[in-house]
């Protein structure tokens, strides 16, 4: 049932008479609905809120509606060391299955390095010396380097 909606009693109900079912409420998936009684004025009488449903979240939903959410510790952070070739971009590391890695150019470099897909060029994201990036990837393997001159190195990251 929507926000907001509201329910007419039956104008000829009589205290103390019988009480049909207005609607039935599925109160069981909803997480949680406030459900308030109000007069014909649109004064409150009463109200009641159904309990949260206990557990983790499964879906955006779930979670938009207050859920908890499971948050597990990373238990292994990798990191490494990667001269950055010129003419072809290459991977800054073996496939390795991560959450996300940061790629830093060493402060000593003396000309730009660029971060980016496989077959990234010296068009693809700038470092200069000292300058890193957060990228959001799901294996280390995915991330390429390249410069337009030699010796230049990048140190990266990741868990």
């Amino acid at each position: 049932m929507p926000i907001g909606t509201r329910h007419a009693i039956d104008p000829n109900f009589k205290p103390g008479g019988s009480l049909g079912v207005i609607e039935q409420l599925d109160l069981t998936t909803s997480y949680p609905q406030t459900v308030a009684i109000v007069d014909g004025s649109g004064n409150q009488i009463t109200s009641f809120t159904t309990p949260a449903i206990t557990g983790f979240a499964t879906s955006a939903k779930q979670l938009a509606d207050g859920h908890n959410v499971q948050v597990n510790a990373l238990s292994t952070i990798y990191a490494g060391t990667k001269t950055v070739p010129t003419g072809t971009a290459e991977a800054i590391a073996t496939t390795q299955t991560i959450h996300s890695v940061t790629v830093k150019a060493l402060s000593t470099n003396t000309v730009a390095v660029y971060v980016g897909p496989s077959g990234a060029t010296t068009s693809s994201f700038e470092l200069l010396a000292g300058e890193s990036v957060s990228l959001d990837v799901t294996d280390i393997a995915s991330v390429f380097v390249i410069s337009g001159s030699a010796s230049q190195v990048v140190r990266w990251i990741a868990v």
